[in-house]
């Protein structure tokens, strides 16, 4: 999209304001999962935050703008510092008599429905801008609300204009991100790849293979996983039986959810409810991101499944999901074992009785060692005997290979099932989600391990050091196969900072 058309769409735009509110978080508050109910502006003015729209996390620190559309999932996760914002909810459309040109490139761009951050060079004019508004807005009359109206038209230019002069443009949200947002909300309504594709005017062949590139997974493939989930939680969670759970994650047979369970989990679901509940000894149960690593759910073998032929309405010609050779997750964790593998034997003999630095100094042409393994998001060049890896993701795993990274995010810090692992090792807490980019940064990792969560963190990671990106919930499989066995005797652990 160029700056331009947006400018030119915003100079015919009618807005009208919805609420204006200036909102404090203590130290780490967390607003989650909420629903933006209109078009929204966000300015950050003190303190710090990680904050996801649909998904996407972006780090908030002092000054920083943020729009995103109706029907954004927000999720707000204050720092250290908590964090005070503006946020300004508007309705925007672009009325008659404009020209017909412009309101069929409104229909393409949607300027009032792109989600994007944006670090001004001059904050103090946004600022005062969205202080002003905040004020009128609270004042009664229509008078006010008129100024309030001019007010907004002066804030959007000011931002227009730094955005322009910084050489900045709007980004569309992600593609694979509106797909995720709306599976999500209505993963037990009767979603086709037809009613994707219609909704969010792309072709059939064209969503499905973005939305695989990006996710190693088809739409409806993460559809089969995100109800299954589901159904595994309502199991674990509550007393509903089958046909109540069936008719609330979107499927009318009770007995076809059966099928469909045993296949993705191992087991059925009386079995899968049995068996967790009488794992559940302590009183507050490992989150779902706890359940990923070394009491995770079963695999699911999405490659594999042709479960879903009641929702495709004519679309067999696709074959989706009729693939001959094994799914790309094992051939990666096949890899990445023997990765670890290697890891584990060079750190083993690295903690042998040696002489000093000055008698044993290595050879002038020796160069480190790497290896090219294949990942979702394309070949990763990594060394052979990483010594300093940062997880974000499948610690539990890890764990077990005998690797301890130098740090992990915060929900691993805390889980009781590792404390024991980490304890006295001097990992260091990354923070919510998979860790703070600031943090890992600091930490000058030479491998970096994460899943496909959080897809532009990921992308920024890959700068830092190699980052091999596994998708969520696929490396549990290889417990299966027999891989962990090969390195589940060898006990290495990630050197710690220099001091």
């Amino acid at each position: 999209m160029d700056m331009h058309d947006h400018i030119r769409l915003w100079e015919q735009a009618y807005c009208k304001i919805i609420d204006v509110r200036r909102i404090t978080l203590q130290s780490h508050e967390n607003l989650c999962s909420y629903v933006v109910p209109a078009s929204l502006f966000i300015l950050s003015i003190r303190g710090n935050a990680q904050i996801m729209l649909d998904g996407t996390a972006y780090q908030c620190r002092r000054f920083k703008v943020f729009h995103a559309g109706k029907g954004t999932v927000l999720d707000i996760h204050a720092g250290e510092d908590g964090l005070a914002y503006y946020a300004v909810y508007y309705k925007g459309s672009i009325p008659p008599p404009a020209r017909q040109s412009l309101i069929d490139m409104a229909g393409r761009i949607r300027p009032f429905h792109i989600q994007y951050s944006f670090s001004p060079a001059l904050p103090g004019p946004l600022y005062h801008g969205l202080t002003e508004i905040h004020k009128k807005w609270k004042q009664a009359g229509s008078l006010s609300r008129l100024h309030v109206k001019a007010l907004f038209h002066t804030f959007v230019h000011e931002l227009l204009n730094q955005m322009q002069e910084q050489g900045l443009r709007p980004e569309k949200r992600d593609l694979a991100a509106q797909i995720i947002a709306i599976i999500h909300e209505r993963y037990a309504e009767a979603i086709t790849l037809e009613s994707l594709s219609e909704s969010l005017n792309y072709s059939v062949a064209h969503l499905s293979s973005y939305f695989k590139s990006r996710t190693g997974l088809s739409p409806i493939d993460y559809l089969i996983k995100v109800r299954m989930n589901k159904a595994a939680e309502l199991l674990i969670e509550t007393d509903a039986n089958l046909r109540e759970i069936a008719l609330g994650i979107g499927y009318q047979d009770p007995f076809y959810l059966g099928r469909m369970f045993k296949k993705h989990k191992g087991v059925s679901p009386t079995r899968y409810r049995t068996d967790h509940l009488a794992k559940r000894s302590l009183e507050d149960s490992p989150s779902t991101s706890m359940r990923s690593s070394i009491v995770s759910l079963e695999p699911l073998r999405y490659t594999d499944v042709d479960d879903n032929h009641y929702q495709r309405n004519g679309e067999e010609e696709l074959t989706m999901f009729r693939h001959s050779r094994p799914p790309m997750a094992a051939a990666l964790l096949f890899s990445f074992i023997l990765l670890l593998s290697a890891c584990g034997a060079g750190n083993i003999a690295e903690t042998q009785p040696t002489q000093t630095p000055v008698e044993t100094a290595p050879a002038v042409n020796e160069q480190p060692q790497t290896k090219t393994i294949s990942t979702v998001l394309g070949d990763v060049e990594v060394p052979l005997h990483p010594k300093r890896v940062v997880a974000g993701e499948y610690l539990g795993s890890l764990i077990a290979l005998g690797v301890i990274p130098v740090g992990t995010s915060n929900h691993h810090i805390q889980n009781p099932y590792f404390k024991e692992a980490l304890e006295g090792e001097g990992v260091t807490d990354l923070g919510e989600g998979n860790g703070d980019l600031e943090k890992i940064l600091e930490l000058a990792p030479d491998l970096i391990i994460m899943d496909d969560t959080y897809i532009e963190l990921n992308e920024q990671l890959s700068k830092i050091a190699p980052t091999v990106v596994i998708p969520f919930a696929s490396l549990n499989g290889a417990r299966r196969a027999g891989l962990f066995r090969q390195t589940a005797r060898q006990r290495t652990r990630s050197p710690k900072l220099a001091s």
